[in-house]
């Protein structure tokens, strides 16, 4: 998995393109490749109980459907 700033703790989104990283004090674009600082953030796709399925941008957790790029949940465990 290829990871993005806009799954970083340090990102600080401005709008739908542009956020400012904290770790580098500088305006980012959201989906430019992570850096050296990546820290995930608490999204589904990044808690053990997250299982991906054969349809892209969705998953299952404890056997409901969710995607992966939605907020984890007070049972958030990292991977």
């Amino acid at each position: 998995m290829t990871h993005k700033c806009a799954d970083c703790i340090n990102l600080s989104p401005r709008d739908v393109f542009n956020g400012y990283c904290e770790a580098k004090e500088q305006s980012v674009l959201i989906d430019d490749a992570a850096c050296p600082s990546f820290q995930s953030t608490q999204k589904c796709k990044f808690c053990k109980k997250y299982e991906a399925s054969e349809k892209e941008f969705l998953g299952i957790c404890n056997g409901e459907m969710v995607y992966p790029d939605l907020g984890g949940c007070e049972q958030f465990t990292a991977k």
